[in-house]
């Protein structure tokens, strides 16, 4: 069973975000003294096909991770990450989250999380003709904006 820290940045963030959360990582775990692997991912929200993330998926689920280490909730998924932690409760995973995160900051990580759904579902549809799906993206855009407004 092993130790594994993950940290995720967004492609628009710069590398000093990812420092950040790698050394935050290092100190609590060599703090514990246990063996680990850091794994990271820099990439697009709304894009769960990133490597770091695949391989922990995997790792979890042969029962190879005894704790899962993360510098706060978001960095793991974003949206999704509930899927994940349920994900480690299913194959006794201990998951440590080692930093509360202010309101405002998990409302802009939500917004940011919202903005790539929609830019994903905006490259699978490409410019279709279908009005319900044209309409149904400008309402997503409309709740988008209104959350950076608040």
């Amino acid at each position: 069973m092993m130790t594994i820290g993950y940290v995720r940045i967004n492609a628009n963030q710069n590398d000093y975000d990812l420092a950040r959360q790698i050394a935050i990582l290092k100190v609590y775990l060599e703090e514990k003294g246990w063996d680990y692997k850091i794994l990271q991912d820099v990439g697009k929200k709304g894009n769960f096909r990133h490597p770091g993330l695949i391989r922990l998926l995997k790792l979890i689920c042969d029962q190879q991770v005894q704790h899962l280490v993360l510098t706060n909730k978001n960095k793991l998924l974003g949206l999704g990450a509930d899927f994940v932690l349920t994900l480690c409760e299913v194959f006794n995973t201990q998951v440590i989250i080692l930093n509360t995160i202010e309101e405002d900051y998990i409302q802009d990580e939500i917004t940011q999380d919202l903005t790539g759904v929609i830019d994903l579902f905006r490259s699978r549809i490409g410019e279709s003709p279908n009005q319900e799906r044209q309409e149904l993206l400008r309402e997503l855009k409309n709740i988008a904006h209104n959350l950076t407004e608040d």
